[in-house]
């Protein structure tokens, strides 16, 4: 599939999804907001401005506002994802590509930048780095998240799937949307060359807030053992070396 159909894709109406259908939606959509939460909150105790690049149907944004976070942005080239976003939640949702909204006169920049499951997708990652440093504010917080393809959980599933004892591990490559897949190491790599310091990086597991006390303690120490799918890194612009392994 040619790289232009599979974006052309993120810009196309679905009549499966509409401002209407925000009910229906599966419980792992308002997972993902606590994990990004957390982890600017060890860096910015209090609010400030957030822009989310990608930020598809709004959920992440309306979790900071619902804690106390006002000033947030988001940047998504679906147009029926940014109609939810607005019609829906009530949030501020730029239709069109990072480049497009730098063009636009109207543009500023953020104290902290999400860029959450988009990096993969982008034909020139290093880039589209460059330009999400041009909406960062002095001493802005970059939160970078993407899948993560290295761990163990990974190679338990591709073994299961050979077994024919569940569903393909593959399936979340996601080729041809995925057009790149990185290691921590390509990632932190990447960053460091576009001038960014590592501040951490860590591999995810989803916490629940229906949790109880157990399940919240093994979902973290899955985290710690980077038995998880998705990979976070927490980046200022600056020149040092990542302070984590």
């Amino acid at each position: 599939m040619p790289y232009e159909e599979t974006q052309a894709g993120y810009e196309r109406e679905n009549p499966e999804w509409d401002v209407n259908t925000f009910d229906e939606l599966p419980h792992r959509f308002r997972q993902a907001p606590q994990g990004i939460f957390n982890g600017i909150k060890r860096y910015r105790t209090e609010p400030c401005s957030v822009l989310d690049i990608g930020c598809y149907r709004g959920f992440l944004l309306k979790y900071f506002q619902s804690h106390g976070w006002t000033d947030v942005f988001g940047i998504e080239p679906s147009k029926s994802a940014s109609a939810f976003a607005g019609a829906r939640l009530g949030l501020d949702v730029f239709n069109g590509y990072l480049e497009d909204y730098i063009a636009d006169e109207s543009w500023r920049r953020f104290d902290v930048v999400v860029v959450a499951q988009v990096i993969e997708h982008t034909p020139n990652p290093a880039d589209f780095i460059e330009a999400v440093k041009q909406v960062m504010a002095t001493d802005a917080i970059l939160v970078l998240e993407l899948p993560y393809f290295s761990g163990p959980n990974v190679w338990a599933k591709a073994t299961a799937s050979r077994l024919e004892l569940g569903k393909s591990a593959w399936n979340f490559l996601s080729f041809p949307k995925h057009i790149y897949n990185f290691t921590p190491r390509a990632m932190k790599i990447l960053l460091q060359r576009r001038g960014f310091k590592v501040l951490e990086w860590s591999v995810r597991s989803k916490i629940r807030e229906k949790d109880g006390y157990f399940m919240k303690k093994v979902r973290l120490i899955k985290g710690k053992l980077r038995w998880g799918s998705t990979m976070q890194f927490i980046a200022q612009v600056g020149q040092s070396a990542s302070s984590s392994s």
